[in-house]
């Protein structure tokens, strides 16, 4: 907010010494740029909603699938532990949306890689993906990563604005994607 509020303290400064007409510009940060991009074909689920997809995913996969990358199965009644496990594929789950990946392409392209060992962890990771995207398709919500990568995929990212990047020192693959069409 202070770097916000001085850049247009000095674009301000500048147009009255040059006696420019001084129409501010809209600021955002890198987490909210993406989605100015492209039209949203339907809301984005809030963090919260993500968090309980992610836990009914976890809850009403087979066991056989949990075990798959976990050895720590939490009880019917931790919903704590549900919550954590849930926690850390969100994570997970963003990191690698952030440069273009699902957990099934890491179990692709990892089969492919010499002493590649944990194939069947990622397929059991992409089986619960699938379900808590599944979760927020019901409720007829998105998950704010896919959306950005079907934007990505469908060409449907773009400004009628004219853009100024400031500070970028580290966009991820799908920002820059983004950027790029």
């Amino acid at each position: 907010r202070l770097a916000r509020r001085q850049l247009l303290r000095t674009l301000l400064e500048l147009a009255g010494e040059r006696s420019l007409e001084f129409r501010p510009p809209e600021i955002v940060t890198l987490g909210k740029f993406p989605e100015m991009l492209y039209a949203q074909q339907r809301p984005v689920a809030s963090d919260l909603i993500q968090r309980l997809a992610w836990v009914q995913a976890l809850q009403t996969s087979s066991p056989e699938t949990l075990q798959g990358f976990t050895s720590q199965v939490p009880t019917e009644q931790d919903l704590t532990g549900w919550r954590r496990l849930a926690r850390m594929l969100s994570r997970l789950h963003n990191e690698l949306s952030a440069d273009g990946f699902d957990f099934a392409m890491v179990a692709k392209k990892g089969g492919a890689v010499s002493g590649f060992t944990e194939q069947t962890r990622w397929h059991a990771l992409a089986k619960v993906q699938q379900r808590y995207l599944s979760v927020l398709d019901d409720l007829e919500v998105w998950d704010m990563q896919t959306a950005r990568q079907v934007a990505i995929q469908n060409g449907e990212c773009g400004s009628g604005r004219d853009v100024f990047l400031v500070g970028m020192a580290d966009m991820n693959q799908t920002q820059r994607k983004m950027l790029a069409q």
